[in-house]
């Protein structure tokens, strides 16, 4: 009985068998690696989410993208906070990473093996370990700078709603058609209108129909013009029926990407507007006062400047025009009254005002008026004296009366005291009746 045998090399198939289980093995420790990066990323994309949760939520997964995950633990120290995947004693097999932020806060991504493992590129680690912790750290400074610009984004729009929202003046923001897109609560407030009124209409169809054409042509323009400011006022019908002044300053936005809009800030100015008729009668009644007054009234300054002069003080004074009388400076060429002006100027500015001083003043033609002037002075809150008003009566023909009844009592006196017969004068409880026989 014999036996045969063959016999064959498979050392070259085995060394591909080798090969081909270390390439499983790699690839599939690659895949876990990109699974854990993927996840990291996936999880650091949500910048909304509180710091700590996103951060204690990848820390929990890096050690899954290791060698020997069921000795790994992970650390990540920042802002003087530590989040760690499990506790982490001290141990001398570790691998580390730093990451910083703009604002130049910095912290640390940390891999550590609680037992010895056979060394690999970097003591127990690989060399793709070393990529995956230096990749996780560079993420790390790009979230914290992302999760910072989005906390100071919410803090802006927060306060920005807070100030849109309370503030005096009415927002409305309009489309490229002109139609109302948004409004504020402040807006609503000021017109009674909400957005469910307004929302997707023309905002110019509630503007009164005198104000329209002016207000379209101006959005017009304005929209031929990105960045443009348009201010306008016009009255606006409020939900209630009535109208209302406002004030309006429009620009154009809609170029700009986070905008898109043209945004109108509008104020109510109706008690402005109602201020401005009341003013502007007065003055009108103060106006034909002034204008039509039997007395003379006048406005003049320190240094002697003529600053009004009603018809009245033109015509006592014999002028034509108030252009004629505004050419003539009082310091320097006044009307010769019988006191300095610097006399009157030093009263009326101690005492506030004067009455009653009477002088004789010299008309243009040369000849001479009596009067009498009262005036007071105004002055600039900070205590400057403004001007002063004056009045002027011309009492001429009563000091002719008066001159005419002191030469008359004059001859009186002197015709009794010179006279050789006698002279008396009997006053009678009762008037003689005229009837006597």
């Amino acid at each position: 009985v014999g036996a045969t045998g063959v016999s064959s090399d498979i050392s070259g198939r085995k060394r591909a068998e080798e090969e081909k289980s270390r390439l499983v093995h790699d690839l599939a420790d690659r895949v876990k690696e990109l699974a854990v990066l993927n996840r990291a990323i996936e999880t650091l994309q949500d910048v909304r989410r509180p710091l700590e949760e996103v951060l204690q939520e990848v820390v929990s997964h890096l050690p899954f993208a290791y060698q020997y995950p069921e000795i790994a633990v992970a650390r990540i120290a920042f802002d003087g906070t530590e989040y760690c995947s499990k506790e982490f004693p001290p141990t001398p097999w570790t691998q580390r990473a730093e990451f910083s932020c703009a604002e130049g806060k910095g912290g640390v991504v940390e891999i550590g093996y609680l037992k010895e493992r056979p060394a690999a590129q970097e003591g127990p680690f690989l060399r793709e370990e070393r990529v995956v912790i230096d990749t996780i750290a560079e993420i790390l400074g790009v979230y914290c700078d992302r999760q910072r610009a989005e906390k100071a984004l919410r803090a802006s729009e927060a306060l920005f709603r807070v100030v849109v929202e309370n503030s005096y003046d009415g927002v409305l923001m309009l489309d490229s058609e002109r139609k109302v897109k948004y409004l504020t609560p402040s807006y609503t407030r000021m017109s009674g209108y909400t957005f469910e009124d307004l929302g997707g209409k023309y905002g110019a169809d509630y503007i009164h129909p005198d104000n329209q054409p002016g207000v379209v042509s101006k959005l017009r323009d304005l929209l031929q013009t990105p960045g443009a400011t348009v201010s306008h006022e016009y009255r606006l019908r409020h939900k209630l029926g009535h109208w209302i002044w406002v004030e309006t300053t429009a620009t154009n936005l809609l170029d700009d990407p986070y905008v898109q809009a043209i945004v109108v800030n509008s104020r109510d100015i109706t008690e402005r507007k109602r201020a401005e008729v009341a003013l502007q009668e007065s003055e009108e009644r103060f106006r034909g006062l002034v204008q039509n007054a039997t007395v003379g009234i006048y406005r003049t300054t320190p240094d002697g400047r003529v600053l009004m002069a009603n018809p009245r003080l033109l015509e006592m004074l014999g002028f034509n025009s108030f252009q004629e009388l505004a050419a003539r400076n009082l310091e320097q060429d006044g009307f010769e009254p019988g006191y300095p002006r610097s006399e009157f100027r030093e009263r009326v500015e101690r005492e506030g005002e004067v009455g009653g001083l009477e002088a004789s003043w010299t008309q243009r033609d040369g000849s001479q008026i009596f009067v009498r002037e009262s005036a007071r002075v105004v002055r600039a809150d900070d205590g400057r004296v403004l001007w002063y008003d004056g009045i002027v009566e011309d009492i001429t023909e009563r000091k002719r009366a008066e001159v005419a009844l002191q030469e008359s009592e004059a001859r009186y006196r002197d015709f009794v005291s010179h006279s050789h017969e006698g002279v008396w004068r009997i006053e009678l409880e009762e008037p003689l009746p005229l009837d006597l026989p």
